[in-house]
């Protein structure tokens, strides 16, 4: 009997103990330090917001009434735009009201501007919504500049309100924006030979040097350039210059002006590239009309085949197995001269790429070498060699190197700084 009871009375203590740790440790008057049947009572439990953390938070204040906008944008007109020219816009702005305490928000001023505009005095007039309230829609159509080059570059434009901070000094906030891509914005490029330095001349004393340089755009399709008589296309002739005087030059660094072919149109990641041959010659005059005029279309027809099928770069070894169709077009210009050190003097394709593949990483494409400042300018890496087998003519051979640029004439500074 006594086993059972003491049974029993374990059971009461056990049940008693389950029951006391679920309630959380005792709140004991009194209780003296070290005491291990007393404690603290247990922090009240605190009720859930869900894992999202969307219910109410304690102590959160609550949001402000304000004013809210939202811009909407379409462009006027298809087809690719070149960057930062002028293009239409339709814009539409709603505004509307949030928040749950406060006043009531008043209707204030508003203006829609681009993101990135030319500075005064050339910027563009933004549209401007006098005491937009809310509940309304506005309307409106401007002329803005088109986006930097890009595929479906993002048109940005901004909802600007008054900063009324009085140490601000009219400046504006934005306060809302809206974008709108602009199918495909392409970027303008021309091609010049900027110099040529003479390490030495082909001639005994100074060569006499005559300029030609053509260049075209590779692509799928083929762009209108990519044509053995794109030369002769109505309206872009000068996609081609042929024999153009530059006068005599001995040894040392020379300057040449006014050799540039353009303009080519291309939007980045989607043509494949821009290329272009240049050959400079040494002969003492022009020819009689007629030779002028057959050599210079036989070898522009040769040069654009030639950068049609050309699939190296810049500075092969074996460049010059490419300029036999050119020299062989001009050998008829040479066999009119008496001057028998006449000849090439330098002469290469170049290939600059305008999209990203595995061997052409993406800072080295057309788009990354003008973006900074608007002009890729360098020295081609081959040192051109020309020897004459005449005796009379230099002995060491004519050895030339060759400065040229690619300038993106639709660059502006502004288009890659947005205001806002």
């Amino acid at each position: 009997m006594k086993k059972v009871t003491e049974a029993l009375l374990t059971l009461v203590l056990l049940v008693q103990g389950s029951a006391a740790l679920a309630q959380g440790p005792p709140v004991c008057k009194g209780w003296r330090k070290g005491d291990p049947h007393c404690g603290k009572a247990a922090p009240p439990k605190q009720e859930s917001t869900g894992s999202s953390g969307s219910g109410p938070i304690i102590g959160t204040p609550p949001v402000q009434k304000h004013l809210t906008y939202d811009l909407s944008l379409k462009r006027i007109g298809e087809g690719d735009v070149i960057e930062f020219t002028p293009i239409q816009i339709d814009w539409t702005l709603s505004v509307g009201a949030v928040g749950l305490v406060g006043p009531e928000p008043t209707p204030v001023d508003v203006d829609v501007c681009p993101a990135a505009d030319a500075p005064p005095p050339n910027n563009t007039a933004c549209g401007h919504v006098g005491q937009a309230a809310p509940g309304r829609t506005y309307h409106g159509r401007m002329t803005v500049p088109a986006p930097p080059a890009g595929e479906g570059s993002p048109l940005r434009m901004v909802v600007l309100t008054s900063v009324t901070k009085p140490e601000d000094f009219g400046q504006k906030t934005p306060v809302g924006e809206g974008s709108v891509p602009i199918v495909d914005v392409a970027a303008r490029y021309d091609v010049a030979i900027t110099g040529f330095d003479v390490l030495t001349t082909r001639s005994t004393f100074t060569d006499t040097i005559w300029i030609s340089l053509s260049g075209l755009i590779k692509a799928v399709p083929p762009h209108p350039s990519d044509n053995e008589d794109a030369c002769k296309t109505v309206g872009f002739t000068t996609w081609c210059i042929f024999n153009q005087n530059f006068g005599d030059a001995g040894d040392g660094m020379h300057t040449v002006k006014d050799v540039r072919v353009g303009p080519y149109d291309l939007v980045p990641e989607r043509e494949t590239d821009l290329r272009f041959v240049f050959y400079l010659d040494n002969h003492d005059h022009n020819p009689a009309q007629e030779i002028f005029v057959a050599v210079a279309n036989g070898f522009s027809k040769a040069g654009m085949i030639i950068l049609s099928g050309y699939g190296a770069a810049s500075g092969n070894p074996g460049a010059g197995n490419f300029a036999t169709q050119l020299d062989d077009a001009m050998e008829k210009m040479h066999s009119g001269m008496a001057a028998s050190c006449d000849g090439p003097v330098a002469k290469d394709v170049v290939i600059v790429p305008n999209t990203t593949t595995v061997a052409t990483l993406s800072q080295f494409t057309l788009d990354a070498l003008t973006r900074g400042g608007g002009v890729f300018a360098t020295t081609a890496p081959e040192i051109y060699r020309e020897i004459d087998g005449d005796l009379r003519c230099d002995r060491r051979g004519g050895a030339y190197k060759v400065d040229y640029a690619v300038t993106r004439t639709s660059w502006r500074d502004w288009g890659f700084r947005p205001q806002y």
